[in-house]
């Protein structure tokens, strides 16, 4: 090949790199200009507010009174990554009725979820400090410390000072009502709790006499009456907490259930369960002697969904678990009355350790 025929091959090859390049670019901007699907959040991405929630919070704010209000605002920012807005609106609503536990509860919880617990008791301990005659703020306080205690991971040190830090709230709880039954529950748990990582042998029989002398005065105390509500209370979808660190010995825990009855309120049809789930019957609670049977009434859409529930009769340590338990019940759409307006039931649960 001679030296003519090189260059013009070169100069050949030249012209198409570049051809090639300027047909690649402009595809390049063709492509560009076509449009794009929306990408996916990023994790931990705040979602912009939807037109109803910025209604919601403006309602919100102007009636700093209205719990569901503030509750299903704080649920939506939550469920979009607001937790400072969510944040902020628990806790403007617990500062506008200092003397609601459920309130100080909600905002606790929130932090609980974020793994801020210091965070949690700090802010139960500041309002309960406000309140200084509120038994069941102070009370409040006693069960996250207890709840805490399931932590397998925590250290003897921390576990010490969580049962001290308990006590001392539920001995606050007893000193502004001295016949507070839940807060004597509380105490008798965490003392025995104190006493099973208690070196000391004298020291750990003392722990379970006074556990035992506290529960004796919980089962014969005169607040055991049972407890009424005419609100009811929505069952909202808050983001489920992590789950608990396996507890030692806890595969060996024969779980006791309370048994359930349920029919409809008002002489109306009683729809069909097609989803049962059993209250649990606390270990603890069972060995304290506390029995007896919990009434709660439930609103089930036309999906057969659990909506709403309100307690009737309650019972210390006992209506949890009901309330849990009955708001997982589902039932067959055909067999309520109306869909357009939810069929109210009666649950019953009864709880009594086997002779």
């Amino acid at each position: 090949m001679t030296p003519r025929t090189l260059s013009i091959s070169s100069a050949a090859i030249a012209v198409g790199i570049a051809a090639a390049s300027l047909i690649s670019l402009r595809t390049a901007d063709a492509v560009s200009a076509l449009p794009q699907p929306p990408r996916d959040p990023r994790p931990n991405q705040t979602r912009p507010a939807t037109a109803a929630e910025k209604q919601l919070e403006a309602n919100v704010r102007s009636t700093p009174q209205d719990w569901r209000g503030a509750q299903e605002l704080a649920r939506l920012q939550e469920s979009r990554g607001a937790l400072a807005e969510a944040e902020a609106t628990l806790r403007r609503s617990a500062e506008a009725a200092p003397s609601e536990t459920t309130r100080w509860q909600a905002l606790a919880a929130l932090y609980n979820r974020r793994g801020q617990f210091e965070r949690a008791v700090e802010t139960l301990e500041d309002a309960a400090e406000r309140e200084a005659s509120n038994a069941p703020l102070h009370h409040l306080v006693a069960t996250f410390y207890f709840a805490k205690l399931s932590d397998a991971a925590l250290r003897r040190h921390d576990r010490m000072s969580y049962i001290a830090r308990g006590l001392a709230a539920e001995d606050r709880a007893l000193a502004a009502d001295p016949d507070f039954r839940d807060a004597m529950v509380y105490k008798s748990l965490l003392l025995r709790a104190e006493a099973q990582i208690e070196s000391d042998a004298v020291r750990r029989g003392a722990l379970i006499q006074q556990a035992d002398v506290v529960r004796s005065r919980a089962a014969t105390s005169g607040s055991t009456a049972t407890a009424t509500s005419s609100e009811w209370e929505s069952v909202t979808a808050y983001p489920a907490p992590p789950p608990p660190p396996p507890v030692t010995g806890a595969a060996d825990i024969e779980w006791v259930y309370g048994e359930t009855s349920f029919a409809a309120a008002d002489g109306m049809s009683t729809p069909k369960k097609v989803k049962d789930v059993r209250p649990v019957y606390p270990p603890m609670v069972m060995r304290l002697g506390i029995q007896g049977r919990v009434v709660v009434e439930a609103a089930i859409d036309g999906r057969g969904v659990v909506v709403a529930t309100r307690v009737v009769e309650s019972i210390p340590w006992l209506t949890q678990p009901t309330i849990h338990a009955v708001r997982q019940w589902r039932f067959d759409p055909a067999t309520i009355p109306s869909a357009a307006a939810p069929v109210v039931i009666r649950a019953e649960a009864r709880f009594f350790a086997e002779k």
